[in-house]
């Protein structure tokens, strides 16, 4: 039961009593328009009639002064007119992936076969898709995630066949195969991905490099090793060096009672190996790359140890890595709203960017981006918005003019 005050000197939605008109008699009817503020003063139980009684006043939402930061940020949200592919962009933000699909689909059917939101349109459910089969993936739900990027590889099929997201869900697909141990499928896919990524992408490009590893490490059916009984310090002592990450399997373990030790006989085994399949896709879950130094870099990242992970990146000169550090600094420091710490990070990803890429790299405007995103939400708005500028010219040198990253860049414009 809900007990409504209504203060007439303040600027509301509109409502209307309809208690003549209602089948409940003896109840104070009164219907509300939808999007109507309330706030909640007071709960009471009637122990007597066993319910609740919610005791509510209408809110002025440009009076209340606590609700002006909402409705402010409602604003800044939406920006532009709403329709329902602002509804479906909502759910997304929300996790409500089915919902924004369903809301994606149902404005798709209302646009002509040339209407700019289309690519809108597009993106929408390509990430939805990237998302749910990731999600699967990490779920171990391994049929479930082939529908998803089946699905995002369908959605592509309105691209250029040379399209780098194309590409990406071929190399989705591939890391799929990978992870369940069906290396000969995933060589396929992979191949696939490369031949779209070195007509697409620059030369160099970090996802050219991932899948040219990636296509490498499905040809090796183990991993390197060497003899080095001819350069061990020990004469008398039959040496292999193998690689990190080489896989055994433990065969049998002997005592030898007169020199006091066990003795492990192991077999090397390939990574294909059927036995281990469900190891081997663990660790390739858990990992993801060529073990390396760049890998445990890249662990580090992942566990949000920026600092350690930027000293292993500048021993080793891995440019990509340190840009990697300070984007994600600059993330770091915008979350906790060091807004000028954000942008000194974001700036350092952009000096980084403009040394290692191409000056036409559209990364480069992803940089620019992000320091407008930290001007705006410090409400510094005129760099915002020359930032965000900035970004678009960056994008158009090499990008569509309906690219999805010069659309959502102009939109985030204030």
């Amino acid at each position: 039961m809900l007990e409504i005050l209504v203060d007439p000197k303040f600027e509301t939605l509109p409502i209307a009593v309809i208690s003549s008109l209602s089948n409940y008699k003896y109840e104070e009817e009164v219907v509300l328009m939808w999007g109507t503020i309330y706030k909640i003063n007071s709960f009471i139980y009637d122990e007597r009639k066993q319910f609740w009684i919610i005791n509510i006043s209408l809110s002025d939402e440009l009076g209340e002064t606590k609700l002006k930061n909402m409705v402010d940020y409602i604003k800044h949200e939406i920006k532009q007119e709403t329709d329902l592919g602002t509804l479906a962009d909502l759910f997304f933000k929300m996790g409500e992936f089915e919902r924004s699909k369903m809301y994606y689909l149902k404005f798709n059917s209302q646009l002509s076969k040339d209407d700019i939101n289309k690519t809108r349109v597009f993106q929408g459910l390509y990430e939805i898709a990237d998302v749910q089969g990731n999600y699967n993936i990490s779920m171990e739900n391994y049929g479930e995630a082939h529908k998803c990027f089946d699905q995002q590889l369908k959605l592509c099929q309105s691209l250029p066949s040379h399209h780098p997201q194309y590409g990406k869900c071929y190399e989705n697909i591939a890391n799929l195969y990978d992870i369940e141990g069906e290396k000969r499928s995933a060589l396929v896919h992979y191949e696939k991905a490369y031949e779209i990524y070195i007509k697409s992408l620059p030369a160099y490009h970090p996802d050219t490099t991932k899948v040219e590893q990636a296509i490498e490490n499905c040809r090796l059916p183990t991993r390197p090793f060497a003899d080095i009984e001819g350069t061990s310090y020990y004469p008398h002592e039959r040496e292999i060096l193998f690689m990190l990450g080489s896989i055994f399997r433990i065969d049998h373990i002997d005592y030898d009672g007169e020199n006091q030790l066990w003795i492990i006989n192991m077999s090397l085994c390939s990574e294909d190996d059927f036995e281990l399949k469900e190891l081997f896709a663990y660790l390739k879950k858990d990992i993801g790359d060529e073990i390396s130094m760049t890998t445990l870099g890249n662990v580090l990242l992942q566990m949000g140890e920026y600092d350690k992970a930027e000293r292993i990146f500048l021993r080793m000169d891995h440019q990509e890595g340190l840009i990697s550090v300070a984007e994600l600094k600059g993330n770091f420091y915008l979350a906790i709203k060091h807004y000028d710490r954000s942008i000194e990070y974001y700036k350092q990803s952009l000096e980084l960017r403009h040394k290692l890429l191409p000056q036409s790299h559209p990364d480069i405007g992803k940089s620019y981006s992000a320091i407008a995103m930290a001007y705006e939400f410090s409400k510094r708005y005129v760099k915002a918005v020359h930032n965000y500028q900035r970004a678009i010219e960056q994008y158009k040198r090499t990008l569509r003019s309906n690219h999805p990253l010069i659309i959502q860049t102009n939109n985030n414009l204030p």
